[in-house]
């Protein structure tokens, strides 16, 4: 029985795609005459909504400001290159649950910010294969966006990500300075269901700024799923995960699982964890400390709550190991793992073949899940390196259940992106 194929049959008929149909081609050109944009800014005015405005690199488009306030799609012109942008943007829904998409940019200089979000429904706004070389993205002053980046770079001496609910795919951030956490997650208006999916991405905190966060969690609205990320800190105070905040609905639980921690200096905690309300779940991570003073596992407040077994920790103080927790039996302390500091997958050592030993968390080859980044379903080399010069057809994530019964209906979602 192929598994692998049986999957793809079903994948294809259940693929969400970012996609918007019967829409009319705007075609920018820097410098260009009617019928084409001589700017970006240009044709978003003449857009109406479902266009799509083909953005052809070149030159680099100096806007100033940009207010994307229509329901359209920026793309690249030209397949396997990104078109260069100087603008801060807004991005405006013009109706309650607008879809807004960019799509092969190079934002050079500016950030991107998300505006008043009409109604009651969330608004979505979609990057993907995108850089930013020196600024944020910041979809937290309004609580009802969602924000879903797939395979995008965000780079320069202050870059963020600041979101209330979405998902952040296989992206590559790189703070050389500046204090902001990389990636906060906020609370919505109301309480959900829903789950923000934080998987794949890679994390540098170059810079040597205090009391920071690679992923900083702050939202009692919904859960997360925070699975294979390479995260590496550098400095004093500075934590690879943060949770502070979680919802307290008992009918879902949150995870954290697979990931990579390293901090190269002594300093803090790998991973803060304070009191959560629900069960939350922390499986199969690599923490990797050069510090004599640095707490692997740190939770501050109740916590009977947490599920914490089958970590792999590598300190230089193995007593500094855990704060605020008894070992299940299951945590390796004393760790001898290598790891590769490209990819953040582990090379040799305990880690391999180390995490939890239930089929539900194989590897790709179906061996016993490896701790840190490389194990499991999700593993880093699905994301990274990344492609975001393609501009064509992508499917960017799958969320399917980790064991399939014979008989039992199979329900996957994917989420993909089509021009």
């Amino acid at each position: 029985m192929n598994l692998f194929n049986k999957f793809s049959a079903i994948a294809l008929m259940v693929i969400s795609t970012i996609n918007l149909t019967q829409a009319t081609d705007l075609v920018v050109v820097n410098g260009g005459v009617l019928p084409q944009y001589a700017t970006i800014a240009a044709a978003i005015a003449a857009a109406s909504d479902g266009d799509r405005i083909l953005v052809t690199p070149g030159i680099p488009y100096n806007e100033s400001s940009l207010n994307i306030n229509k329901n359209v799609q920026l793309l690249s012109n030209t397949e396997g290159q990104q078109y260069q942008v100087s603008a801060n943007i807004t991005v405006t829904p013009p109706v309650e649950g607008s879809n807004i998409i960019i799509q092969g940019m190079d934002l050079i200089v500016g950030s991107i910010n998300g505006g008043v979000v009409p109604g009651s429904a969330r608004s979505k706004f979609t990057m993907v294969g995108s850089t930013i070389r020196n600024g944020y993205v910041n979809f937290y002053t309004n609580a009802r966006w969602e924000l879903n980046m797939m395979q995008d770079s965000i780079l320069g001496t202050n870059p963020y990500i600041y979101m209330r609910f979405g998902k952040l795919i296989g992206n590559y951030l790189n703070t050389a300075s500046g204090g902001e956490n990389c990636i906060y997650v906020l609370s919505e208006v109301t309480a959900a269901a829903d789950s923000v999916y934080i998987v794949g991405n890679v994390i540098i905190m170059s810079n040597s700024g205090s009391a920071q966060s690679g992923i900083y969690w702050s939202n009692n609205t919904n859960f997360f799923y925070i699975a294979n990320n390479y995260i590496k800190t550098n400095a004093y105070a500075q934590y690879s995960i943060t949770v502070n905040g979680t919802n307290a609905n008992q009918t879902g639980s949150n995870t954290i699982i697979n990931n990579t921690l390293y901090n190269s200096s002594q300093g803090y905690q790998c991973m803060l964890l304070y009191s959560s309300s629900c069960f939350t779940f922390v499986y199969n991570n690599l923490l990797m400390n050069g510090g004599t003073g640095v707490y692997g596992i740190y939770l501050g407040g109740a916590n009977t709550n947490y599920v914490i077994s089958y970590n792999h920790l590598q300190q230089t103080s193995p007593t500094n190991a855990f704060y605020g927790l008894v070992n299940d039996g299951t945590n390796i302390i004393a760790s001898n793992s290598t790891y590769d500091a490209a990819t953040g997958m582990a090379l040799t050592g305990s880690a391999v073949n180390g995490g939890y030993p239930n089929d539900a968390f194989a590897d790709h080859d179906l061996t016993r899940n490896d701790a840190g980044c490389g194990g499991g379903s999700f593993r880093i080399t699905n994301f990274h390196p990344m492609n975001n010069l393609s501009n064509g057809a992508r499917v960017t994530f799958v969320n399917a259940p980790r064991r399939v019964l014979m008989g039992n209906n199979v329900s996957l979602k994917a989420d993909s992106f089509d021009k």
